[in-house]
């Protein structure tokens, strides 16, 4: 994310502010402690998905173990729907609704690690538009 927020000059300065706040969590042990911890996936893209009728099985689970859920969820709307704003906030919502413990902080870190996923791949502050609008559920 450093190289990345370094290599952007057209970076407004809140911008670069929110960049760096989302590195300064993912960094902190503290932060990524008090975040909702599941049995996640660890590998949650399509390849690893089969569909049998209506039935969804997720395969290949040699990353399998416990670990922060927002991390999975960024995997997901990463590889799974391409930061589609629709299909994401439908899986969000839906997510949300099943697992009752995850809150407002680990929402953030669902957008720091989609930032940390995707800052390559997009404009610094397209990509902040996107999650600002994919999370605004």
């Amino acid at each position: 994310l450093q190289i990345s927020l370094q290599d952007d000059r057209d970076l407004q300065r809140g911008e670069s502010q929110e960049i760096k706040d989302s590195i300064s969590r993912l960094s902190d042990a503290s932060t990524r402690s008090s975040l909702t911890h599941r049995l996640t996936h660890g590998d949650f893209t399509p390849d690893n998905l089969l569909m049998n009728q209506n039935q969804l099985f997720l395969i290949d689970n040699d990353e399998l173990g416990f670990g922060v859920a927002a991390a999975d969820i960024a995997w997901g709307l990463t590889y799974l729907f391409g930061l589609n704003i629709g299909l994401g906030q439908i899986f969000l919502n839906e997510y949300i609704k099943h697992v009752p413990e995850f809150a407002e902080n680990d929402l953030l870190a669902v957008k720091d690690y989609l930032l940390a996923l995707n800052i390559q791949a997009y404009n610094v502050s397209e990509l902040l538009d996107i999650l600002h609008t994919l999370l605004s559920i």
